[in-house]
């Protein structure tokens, strides 16, 4: 009898341990966060660097985090909560709302509202004649599905790194895609420490292209100047100008110069 009481006690203890247990009561969760990141411009064009752009709760007007526009006008809040916020640079400001992903914002310091409108400057760059000595020169064409090509024309860019006070890294890649059929790249990686910007490696390359598929996917056929081919796949992300070139981020930035 003595045996069943402490084996009863015993059992009515872990019971109750358990029931008191942090571990089973629900715990709560961390909350997701998300970021809003974006290009800064001086128009759609250009970039616009070294601007502060500064983060507020749009609901409280209280400033919540600075930051500066990198020199490739590239932007970025992290690790922010779902809510209501409101960038602000200059006497620009910009509503988001996060929700469940991430915001990417392009602001043009140009705009009256705002808004980065690249349609509106790539197309007021085709409408620019090319001009040598005074005379227009007839354009060529890309090789290819040719409605696809005018549709896609345009530079694109990608970065990627960071940096902190005590120093840091990148790299910014640059393809452009000519509506005269000309090719055009540009690779340059950089770092920043002590003090001072250093270049860590560059490389330049142009040809001609070709493309076939959609205006969501397909591939882009490059034909260098030295007469070597490359095959590139190409893929929406589903941001407006955004694709992977054979997985590498890179987003629309302006019309050909």
């Amino acid at each position: 009898m003595g045996k069943r009481v402490i084996v009863l006690m015993i059992v009515i203890a872990v019971f109750a341990l358990a029931v008191s247990s942090p571990a089973d009561s629900p715990s709560k969760k961390a909350e997701k966060t998300f970021k809003i990141h974006g290009f800064l411009g001086e128009s759609s064009m250009a970039a616009a660097p070294n601007k502060t752009v500064t983060l507020f709760d749009a609901d409280s007007n209280k400033a919540l985090a600075n930051t500066n526009s990198n020199f490739f006008g590239k932007f970025a809040f992290k690790k922010l909560p779902p809510g209501h916020y409101l960038l602000k640079v200059g006497e620009k400001a910009m509503e988001v709302y996060l929700i469940d992903k991430d915001v990417r914002l392009d602001i043009d310091l140009s705009a009256k509202d705002g808004t980065m409108n690249y349609a509106a400057g790539a197309a007021a760059q085709a409408a620019k004649p090319t001009e040598n000595k005074g005379t227009v020169t007839p354009p060529g064409q890309p090789g290819g599905d040719a409605d696809l090509a005018r549709q896609f024309s345009g530079k694109y860019y990608s970065y990627t790194g960071g940096s902190t006070l005590s120093g840091g890294g990148g790299s910014e890649s640059q393809i452009a895609f000519c509506p005269d059929g000309s090719y055009f790249e540009s690779y340059e990686s950089g770092y920043y420490g002590s003090g001072q910007w250093g270049q860590a490696g560059q490389s330049r390359a142009s040809g001609k292209w070709s493309i076939q598929g959609t205006i969501e996917s397909g591939t882009i056929t490059i034909t260098y100047a030295n007469g070597k081919q490359q095959t590139v796949q190409y893929q929406t992300t589903g941001e407006r100008g955004c694709y992977k070139f054979d997985g590498r981020l890179y987003c629309y930035s302006g019309a050909c110069d």
